[in-house]
């Protein structure tokens, strides 16, 4: 799973290496302090976090890659 910022620290998954899904709803209602504070956040917690993730992914096509600022 890559995982990856873009448009102004959306958080997202990237899917099928041609598009991005925004997963920020999966971590709602978590407060960082920051993007950096964030990955931190998804990184120590990843076990809780990745299939509210791959859910988001396989419900959603995502949009390009190519459309967004990474």
């Amino acid at each position: 799973m890559k995982i990856g910022f873009f448009n102004d620290w959306t958080l997202g998954v990237v899917k099928n290496d041609t598009h991005i899904v925004d997963v920020s709803e999966a971590l709602e209602g978590v407060h960082a302090h920051g993007a950096q504070e964030m990955i931190k956040l998804v990184i120590s917690h990843f076990e809780q976090v990745r299939d509210p993730f791959q859910k988001l992914c396989d419900v959603s096509e995502g949009v390009p890659l190519s459309s967004v600022r990474i």
